[in-house]
Order: structure tokens, then sequence, then C-alpha cells
């Protein structure tokens, strides 16, 4: 065996010892630090977009909004955050109760609208609920936390 295949032997013999543990150098997901592969444009682990043709392209774009939404919903931590969700939400939701409502009075809607009514009001309602909830159950730090006295 020469110099350069024992070389290359000991290099593999200390790749494998480091076991997942290790970092090669490679691009880490701002939201959950996960190690990137090359060349793709969400993190595998979290789904966070990382690179900025994502918010570009527009069929990536749906994703990169879908995960903006779900992480304000799921841990907002700014009272402009539950404002900027109710501001969205609000009116789809309204929009949602007033056909509904307009279907039991008036009988002028066919059926497959009051569908999209009830799933209107209802995913408009949830995410209201769901952001305000999660907003008042926030760990509060000892900055915002109000004083005794």
């Amino acid at each position: 065996m020469n110099a350069n295949e024992g070389l290359k032997v000991a290099s593999e013999e200390a790749e494998a010892a480091m076991g997942d543990d290790h970092f090669d150098g490679g691009d880490l997901c701002p939201a959950c630090l996960a190690e990137l592969t090359a060349g793709c444009g969400f993190c595998p682990k979290c789904a966070a977009p990382v690179t900025p043709t994502v918010a570009i392209s527009p069929f990536e774009r749906i994703f990169s909004e879908g995960y903006i939404y779900r992480q304000a919903v799921a841990s907002p931590r700014k009272l402009i955050v539950v404002v900027g969700i109710w501001l969205v939400f609000l009116p789809v939701c309204l929009s949602g109760v007033l056909m509904i409502v307009r279907h039991v009075f008036f009988r002028e809607m066919p059926m497959l609208h009051v569908f999209g009514a009830v799933f209107a009001s209802v995913i408009g309602g949830m995410s209201l609920f769901q952001v305000t909830r999660n907003y008042l159950r926030r760990p509060r730090s000892s900055v915002e936390a109000p004083t005794e006295g």
C-alpha cells in the first residue's frame, strides 16, 4: 500500500468514526439549523425556504408564503403579527359567514358555494383562534414581564 492509499483509508475511517454528528462545511437552515444539500430550495427538516429563488418562482412562492403563514400562526412573538393575521383572516371568515347567512335567508346560492363558504369561515375562524391563543400563551421574556410593586 502506498502513501496515498493509506491516507485515503485513514480519511475514510475518520469520517466513519464521526458518524452523523460531523459538519462538512455545507449550508445550514436559518430556521432549524439542519444541514442542507446543494441545490435545495427548502429545508428537508422544517420546510423553510432557504434560497431567494423560491420567492420568485410562481409554484415555489406558494409554499414560501404558506410557510410564513404557518410560522405566524404557530408562534407569534409580537402583537403586530397577531394584528396582521387578523387583518388577513377576518375578512375571509366574515365573507364565509355572510355567504352562509345569505343562503339561509334568500336561497340564492348553489350548494357548492355554500360548501366553499363553510370552508372559508372554518379556516378563517380556526386561524384567528390559534394565532390569538398562541400569542397569549407565548413564553414571556423578563423584559416583557410586568413588575410587581
